[in-house]
């Protein structure tokens, strides 16, 4: 199985850099009642407002999540 999403936050103001997340899952079944399900997300924020330190983070943050499922 295959599931996916991506959406964007676009200002009327700010259209140059939109805050962004896409989506995609993939699970696979491995042997009987067992699935592996792998994940990626990965978002964006368009400004990124700095720290009490002055430190900007980055923009861009990429998660992926593996685990294991088991239906009974």
């Amino acid at each position: 199985e295959i599931e996916g999403s991506y959406a964007a936050q676009i200002s009327v103001e700010d259209t140059e850099d939109p805050n962004q997340n896409a989506y995609i899952g993939l699970s696979f079944d491995i042997w009987k009642d067992f699935d592996l399900d792998v994940r990626a997300n990965w978002n964006r924020v368009g400004r990124p407002e700095p720290s009490d330190d002055g430190t900007t983070p980055e923009k861009d943050d990429l998660r992926i999540d593996v685990g294991l499922s088991w239906s009974f």
